[in-house]
């Protein structure tokens, strides 16, 4: 298992150094920004209006120059996803709820899409958790 570990590892960190590289060469420091690193997946910050350049992004991130050169006929397999918060369901779980009674949506990328302020919808989410809580009391 560790060969396999360790480069895979070694294939996210030469991904990492390509992308920074684009980004770089092509002056996107404004519009896009590497986030996180999550195991496999490499989060990005991208401004709405360019979110079609992650047809780039995809490209990069098969890394056909770097496997060419050494040899590699393996293609890698990258999916790209678009979405309006990688980690807000993770940090507050009832949140699809909360968007469900107070925007009549199941997606909480409706917060989004309605351009709503984030920090307003956070005090208004915990707002209404605590009248759920008396609620149940």
């Amino acid at each position: 298992n560790t060969p396999i570990q360790g480069t895979a590892a070694d294939l996210m960190k030469i991904a990492m150094v390509k992308m920074d590289e684009w980004i770089e060469d092509n002056n996107y420091q404004d519009i896009i920004k590497m986030v996180i690193t999550m195991h496999d997946e490499i989060c990005f910050r991208i401004k709405k209006t360019h979110v079609d350049m992650v047809t780039e992004l995809e490209e990069i991130m098969t890394l056909k120059p770097v496997l060419g050169k050494i040899g590699w006929d393996v293609p890698l397999a990258v999916d790209v996803e678009i979405g309006n918060s990688w980690d807000i369901d993770f940090e507050y779980p009832d949140m699809v709820e909360y968007c469900k009674e107070k925007f009549n949506s199941d997606k909480i990328a409706v917060i989004y899409e309605e351009d709503k302020n984030y920090y307003e919808i956070i005090e208004d989410f915990n707002s209404w958790m605590k009248a759920k809580k008396e609620e149940k009391k």
